[in-house]
Formats: C-alpha cells, sequence, structure tokens
C-alpha cells in the first residue's frame, strides 16, 4: 500500500486496525470518530491518539488522513470520506459531491443537538460511546437541527461566555466537564420554518433533497452567499452593516431563501424597495452608494460569470434601468 501524505510527515507505518473499536455513524466525520476511538482506547486527547497512530492532526482535521482512520476502525473508506470536509485549493473545502467556501465551515466552530444526543444515547453500541458529532454541526451557516425543530446549542449552558470545546473528546460533555449536553432542556419554542436547513442538508445528503430550481444550478458554497447577499438586502436594506453583524445569520438566511422561493415578484420587490428607499433616479449611476452591496455584489467582476445569477441580475435591471458597461466594470463587491 501507498503510504498517505500523513504517513509520510510522519515517518511512520500504518498502525493495524484497533481491536477496541466503536460503533460506526454514516453523519459522522473522520475526526469525530478519532476521537471516540481515542476514548475507547484510553487516550486523553486527539493530539495524543494522532501521535500514537503515527497521524498528523492537523491532516486528520483537513480531511487528508480519513483513510488511516477508516483502516484503525474498520470503518468504510467511501462512506467515512463523503460526510468528512477536506481541504481543497482556491480557499475551498469539499463535503462529499460539495464545494463550499472555506469559512462556511470551522473545526473550532462546534454546535450541538441535545436531541440527536439523546437519541444516539438510545442507538446500539456501548452507552458510553454512542454519542456522535455530526459533519454538519461545524458548518457555519447551520443555526438549527431541521431533523428536531431546534436552535443547535453553540455556548456552554453551565456558562455562556464559553464557546462549545471542538477538541472535548466525548461530545456530550463539550460545555464543560460538569454539563452533560444530553440532559439540557430544549426551550419550548420549536423554529416553524426550518426550509433553509432542510435544503442544505439534503444537498449534502443527511436527509432527502428539496428542489430549488435557482440554488440547484449553483454549488452549495455559491447557493450559501446568495441566500445570504439576498436575506441581508431584505433585513438590513441599503446600509446592512447597520443591522447584520453576524456572519450569516439565521434570519439572514431564512429571509433570503424565502424571497428567493417567491420567485420574480418577491426579488422584484425586494430590489424596488431597495430603489424607493435611495431615492435614486434612474439616471444616476453611483451603484454601490445608490442601491447597495447588494447590486455591487451581483454585478461585480468576480460574479459575472455565474449564469444562474443572471435572471436575478435582470429583475434588478427592470426595476432600476440598465448600467453602463463602464459601471460594471468599476463595481467593488
Amino acid at each position: 500500500m501507498n503510504s498517505t501524505t500523513s504517513e509520510r510527515a510522519a515517518g511512520r507505518p500504518n498502525h493495524p486496525p484497533l481491536s477496541a473499536r466503536v460503533v460506526l455513524f454514516p453523519d459522522e466525520p473522520a475526526y469525530g470518530l478519532a476521537q471516540r476511538l481515542a476514548r475507547r482506547n484510553g487516550v486523553n486527547s486527539l493530539a495524543s491518539f494522532c501521535a500514537d497512530m503515527g497521524i498528523s492532526a492537523a491532516d486528520l482535521i483537513n480531511g487528508r488522513a480519513t483513510d488511516r482512520i477508516a483502516a484503525l476502525a474498520r470503518a468504510d473508506l467511501d462512506t467515512l470520506e463523503r460526510v468528512t470536509v477536506r481541504a481543497e485549493q482556491d480557499q475551498q473545502i469539499r463535503l462529499g459531491s460539495e464545494f463550499l467556501k472555506h469559512d462556511h465551515w470551522s473545526f473550532r466552530s462546534l454546535r450541538v443537538c441535545p436531541e440527536c444526543l439523546r437519541e444516539d444515547l438510545e442507538g446500539r453500541g456501548h452507552p458510553a460511546y454512542r454519542a456522535h458529532k455530526r459533519s454538519w454541526w461545524n458548518l457555519t451557516f447551520i443555526h438549527a437541527c431541521p431533523f428536531h425543530g431546534t436552535f443547535l446549542v453553540t455556548r456552554s449552558p453551565a456558562d455562556i461566555r464559553n464557546s462549545l470545546d471542538p477538541e472535548v473528546l466525548d461530545v456530550r460533555y463539550a460545555g464543560g466537564g460538569n454539563c452533560d449536553l444530553a440532559l439540557v432542556p430544549i426551550d419550548g419554542r420549536r423554529l416553524t420554518d426550518i426550509r433553509p436547513e432542510k435544503y442544505f442538508l439534503g444537498r449534502l445528503g443527511f436527509m432527502p433533497r428539496s428542489n430549488h430550481e435557482t440554488l440547484d444550478a449553483l454549488s452549495l458554497g455559491q447557493a450559501v452567499e446568495l441566500l445570504d447577499r439576498i436575506g441581508t438586502a431584505a433585513v438590513g436594506g441599503v446600509h446592512p452593516d447597520e443591522y447584520c453583524s453576524v456572519f450569516l445569520s439565521r434570519d439572514v438566511l431564512v429571509a433570503g431563501y424565502t424571497i428567493l422561493g417567491g420567485g420574480r415578484p418577491a426579488l422584484a420587490r425586494l430590489f424596488l424597495k431597495l430603489k424607493a428607499d435611495l431615492g435614486a433616479a434612474e439616471s444616476q449611476w453611483i451603484p454601490r452608494a445608490r442601491y447597495g452591496p447588494l447590486y455591487a455584489w451581483l454585478f461585480h467582476v468576480s460574479t459575472r460569470d455565474i449564469d444562474a445569477f443572471e435572471p436575478i441580475r435582470r429583475i434588478f435591471l427592470e426595476c432600476i434601468g440598465s448600467p453602463t458597461p463602464s459601471d460594471l466594470v468599476t463595481l467593488q463587491p
């Protein structure tokens, strides 16, 4: 067998499969599986486990040592690779067949669904090792669990000043040693609109897929950004920085999904409102100042070649007039 990048970096041979293994789950990334394997084999940290196995921890987190973990756990490599994020070129990441922007995922941005953990505890395998991380719990644009209709926990219930710790081997205690996230009560308010989360997880293969004509023509990363841009304009208007300070906030993504779902009439209402809010005349061409950053982004040189945006651009132009070619060249995102 040819050695992997992580093996060459460590200069050590493959470790044989571990005798103390754990039940495998189809939505758990390689680094989550490695954390459970570490606990099952009496190792107290992911870094120590990787060192013992001759694996680079950085390679593991970036999806470049998935084959090593699959071998250790006797897991199906194709299944594990489909649910493990891999860092790619050009500031992109890949999850399964979908491409995302690098800031759409973060190992350190862990969020957890207590309802999912409670279901884990009723499942198969040794009770101490049933709770597992989901691949989508580290996606920065997922704020709610579409399976249970509840917000994900992002901070320690014991001390909300602290974020969840992604390096804790048992995800149940990512909020602190004395705080079992599986026992955290859920706010009685259930979310009624979880369409964005259902769409995202459907694209990623974690639940049945829902179709969306505009978004399906884009990479998932482009779809997330379009929802964010449309939603930001809907929530924050022409000066969104004054209102939308949270990166990829859920309110913004829901607003974007709602408008795109409303088709041409909903988009036209948004664009006409942007124009009316600024009192911009069709003969005035100061694009960013007059029509806001959504206009500037849609017509920027970096997005003008995305064909799926063309129907949206045409609606925008019909609502406010047509720019000159020089305007298109000079726009900034």
